[in-house]
């Protein structure tokens, strides 16, 4: 039982940490003041860094599907 024990261990522990970041998040977001001006900064810096990409990505799959689909049918 020691081996089993020692195999599962690190992997609860992981599992636990997470479960305690959620926990002290939720906590903070609930807890005045709320950094807006923060809140807004990051979503306009992760909206400029990901839309070109995603957009470049999502036209060529689309056209992709489009004309698998033609075939297809």
């Amino acid at each position: 039982t020691g081996y089993v024990r020692d195999q599962v261990r690190p992997g609860l522990e992981a599992v636990g940490g997470f479960v305690r970041m959620v926990v002290l998040t939720g906590k903070a977001l609930l807890r005045p003041p709320f950094q807006w001006r923060e809140f807004i900064l990051q979503s306009w810096f992760l909206l400029r860094v990901a839309f070109l990409p995603t957009i470049a990505v999502s036209i060529p799959l689309t056209v992709l599907l489009i004309f698998t689909l033609n075939i297809l049918l």
